[in-house]
């Protein structure tokens, strides 16, 4: 096994240490507002374009309105209010996640979450067919989402036979009309259960090829078994460890002696720097934590956001000083057999790469700074 250390940190702290770009104050006060102004210039633009005033788009989501409206003196915390917002102003589903992506830096809806977000892009898609009627679809979001549930549960089989691409279950969904009694959805829902069963599998297989990639590697004669993900204990947090057990083609738990699916979800993490500081965890650079990102529904890392800035710089600079890692990925992930790389040196660059949090880490200490990334 190897050793949880500090020394790889502390050579590239010293190596880097003219790299990374000193923060400017100015020019992080300049660009710390610009994600803001952004945002209120679009809604201006679409409050002036459809004659929806702040105060009637609070009355439609349910949000306080007193002298002027929070949700556009300041960006909104919660995927719910870009919702609201959006659906008062009758935007429709990819305006709505280019929000949420954008502006609040949370995951997009997602079709096969039949959860939440497979309920909230169906009225979205109701609500923006229907502006005649003054229907208030985003507060049917409670009673849609117990009808999809009741049917979820009651259609539950234990083995997933047939699977679907996302894009052609939200293609399917786009096509249900509403109607009062949510019989379109549900019916919607029993015809595709299958494939909301595998949500999520993409970027899970991302994940557990990385995954795999590491425990081959940490293989040694110190082991009497096979390593698991318990052996990357102290590199990984345990509810990394607890995210990236199972199956990685289902969200649905297993019951330990039997096998069975069982109606229990798995738990994902919802905050955007919890999947970043994963991907950390396993070695990734910027281009794969982008790409890992973007298929879980996430902005990719924001060059103009101060804390990520940092960190694209800190990585650049990392990856620069670290090339095995990039060979070793090369080699196994893209299957690029022209690369050569040796035993020792595919050993060296797992190590490396288990010890990038613990490098970040000691980079921004150096910069009197808290690394938002390890625990």
């Amino acid at each position: 096994m190897f050793r949880n250390d500090t020394a790889g940190a502390k050579d590239f702290a010293a190596d880097t240490a003219h790299t990374v770009v000193e923060v400017d104050a100015h020019w992080w006060e300049y660009f710390s507002g610009y994600r803001l102004k952004q945002w209120q210039k679009e809604l201006r633009k679409y409050m002036d374009r459809t004659g929806v005033s702040e105060k009637e788009i609070c009355e439609y989501a349910g949000l306080v309105y007193s002298d002027a409206a929070v949700f556009y003196n300041r960006l909104p915390k919660k995927r719910e209010t870009y919702i609201g917002v959006g659906m008062a102003l009758g935007q429709p589903l990819d305006t709505i996640n280019r929000w949420i992506r954008k502006y609040g830096k949370k995951r997009e809806l997602y079709v096969k979450d039949i959860t939440a977000d497979l309920v909230w892009i169906y009225l979205i898609g109701a609500n923006a067919k229907d502006r005649e009627s003054g229907r208030n679809y985003y507060r049917l979001f409670d009673q849609c989402a117990d009808a999809v549930a009741q049917t979820y549960s009651n259609l539950w089989e234990d083995y997933i036979e047939h699977n679907e691409e996302t894009a052609q279950v939200a293609a399917e969904l786009g096509k249900v009309s509403f109607d009062e009694q949510f019989e379109g959805l549900t019916s919607f829902v029993a015809s595709h259960i299958d494939a909301l069963k595998t949500a999520y599998a993409k970027p899970r297989r991302m994940l557990d090829q990385y995954v795999n990639m590491i425990l081959e590697r940490v293989a040694s004669k110190d082991y009497d078994q096979k390593p698991t993900l318990s052996t990357l204990r102290g590199y990984l947090d345990d509810s990394m460890i607890n995210y990236l057990s199972g199956d990685p083609e289902t969200i649905h738990a297993l019951k330990r002696k039997s096998d069975r699916h069982v109606l229990n979800f798995k738990h994902i993490p919802k905050g955007r720097r919890s999947h970043i500081s994963l991907a950390l965890a396993l070695g990734m650079m910027q281009n794969e934590v982008d790409k890992y990102l973007d298929l879980m529904g996430f902005f990719p890392l924001d060059a103009v956001d101060q804390q990520e800035g940092i960190l694209i710089n800190m990585l650049h600079a990392w990856e620069e000083k670290h090339p095995l890692q990039r060979k070793l990925k090369q080699r196994v992930l893209d299957k690029d057999l022209s690369v050569e790389i040796t035993e020792e040196e595919e050993k060296l660059a797992i190590r490396e790469m288990l010890l990038l949090r613990q490098d970040l880490n000691e980079e921004y200490s150096r910069m009197k700074m808290t690394c938002p990334y390890i625990k």
